[in-house]
């Protein structure tokens, strides 16, 4: 009996409404569509809705676009790893073919493998292919029109990112083992192996899909903000997942770098020869986003992970933290008491450690001349010595003070100031000073940073 396994991994540490919409794939429908670059249900509104053209592809041309995608293998250059063994990813297992993009797994046991081991198994006998993408993003809505490979070999789309990584799919049609019915399984974990053999896993989900999912094309999407997670199939939504199910298990909150590959899966047994080649087509990648209103990264302003810089030809990866000075632990990033997400920052006060100021030393953006409005979170003590709050740029394109001593306390305040840009600039850090007086200790924590244009 044929089986489909079809797995979908969200993957924490730093992490998808209803008719059914049947998949069409008659030429002429599909040329249509991809035209139309709409996803498969409405959004509301659809007006702040915007395509992100870094991660959508419709594999149009000819060549795999090397401004979007990593290929895994070529010029023998790998990233992160080489496929999960005994499978190992080969270039020539990752090309563009009639408009699709086509990820292959092959028998290939002459093929030259790496002598590592993943787990303790050797890479051997089968190639298999993936794509990375070299672009990050943060919340939105993935939709993935694909078919998956009709073999015992794993079609996957997936995520990671700075301490957190999430599965969209992974599914093996014929696994060979007890299982005896398609699965749709949600999990959540720790994300990437970080000094650990294994992944903690927090949530767990199956789904039951009626459907050979790897005899025609199926529509995949994947909706997530900092509130909540959702999960498609066909244009029906299968499951909805909130935040405060899982509380601070819900790590989601930091830039992801998108994965497709085939792969082997040893727990759900291995692929014979006479089961290979088999191929995993995506017929389109689109990812839509919110339009972006706040100039300042998203994760790094919230105090959840690093500034990112990546280089763009090799992946490699430069991670910028907040510089809070190494000459005292008054400042520090805390999950004690976060606004949004599971982190924020905590400045202790005292006698000795007065007017505490920190800075972020990194590129933030293009500045344009114009209206701007700065603002933050604020949850200080009732006994509290913090009088003012100080922001300034480090080429004192603006210096803004706002008081704090007349603000509610011991709970989260939204303070904001208005300002304006003369000329366009380029910023290159931020500085943030609170003035305090000379008295017993208080504690103040600042959140959600934000720099919007009015």
């Amino acid at each position: 009996m044929q089986v489909n396994k079809f797995h979908i991994y969200i993957l924490l540490l730093f992490l998808f409404s209803c008719q059914q919409i049947t998949s069409n794939d008659t030429p002429i429908a599909e040329d249509i569509e991809k035209k139309q670059h709409t996803p498969i249900f409405s959004f509301e509104p659809t007006n702040e809705w915007v395509l992100n053209q870094e991660i959508s592809d419709d594999f149009n041309d000819p060549m795999i676009d090397s401004t979007k995608w990593f290929v895994q293998g070529k010029n023998n250059t790998f990233y992160k790893w080489k496929g999960n063994a005994p499978s190992e990813y080969a270039e020539h297992n990752v090309f563009v073919k009639n408009g699709k993009l086509i990820i292959r797994a092959l028998w290939q046991p002459n093929f030259p493998f790496s002598t590592a081991t993943v787990e303790g198994r050797n890479y051997e006998n089968v190639t298999t292919g993936a794509i990375v993408s070299k672009h990050t993003f943060l919340n939105g809505y993935l939709e993935i029109r694909a078919k998956t490979a009709s073999a015992n070999i794993c079609s996957s789309v997936w995520a990671t990112g700075y301490e957190s990584g999430l599965e969209i799919f992974q599914q093996i049609p014929t696994p060979k083992t007890k299982l005896s019915k398609p699965l749709y399984n949600v999990a959540i974990n720790n994300g990437e192996k970080t000094n650990k053999d294994k992944l903690d896993t927090y949530f767990n989900y199956n789904y039951d899909i009626s459907s050979n999912v790897s005899s025609a094309f199926h529509t995949y999407g994947c909706e997530w903000n900092k509130n909540y997670i959702k999960l498609y199939f066909d244009g029906t939504l299968i499951y909805h997942l909130k935040r405060e199910d899982l509380k601070h298990a819900w790590v989601l909150n930091n830039p992801l770098e998108l994965w497709i590959d085939t792969q082997t899966k040893p727990t759900y047994g291995l692929p014979r020869e006479n089961e290979l080649p088999a191929q995993f087509e995506i017929d389109y990648i689109r990812l839509w986003q919110k339009k972006k209103e706040n100039l300042l990264s998203q994760n790094f302003f919230g105090f959840e992970g690093p500034f990112e810089n990546t280089n763009l030809k090799s992946l490699q990866k430069e991670y910028t933290h907040w510089n809070l000075g190494k000459e005292n632990n008054q400042l520090s990033i805390s999950s004690e008491r976060a606004a949004s997400g599971n982190k924020c920052l905590k400045i202790m006060a005292t006698s000795n450690f007065l007017n505490p100021k920190f800075e972020s030393k990194t590129k933030i953006t293009a500045i344009p001349k114009g209206r701007y409005s700065f603002e933050a979170k604020i949850w200080k003590e009732k006994a509290g010595n913090f009088q003012s709050f100080i922001f300034s740029s480090e080429n004192r394109l603006s210096q803004i003070i706002i008081p704090l001593k007349h603000l509610p306390n011991e709970k989260w305040v939204t303070i904001k100031q208005h300002f304006e840009v003369k000329k366009d600039t380029e910023i290159d850090s931020f500085t943030f000073q609170f003035l305090t007086k000379k008295s017993s200790s208080s504690t103040l924590y600042v959140d959600d940073i934000q720099l919007q244009r009015i």
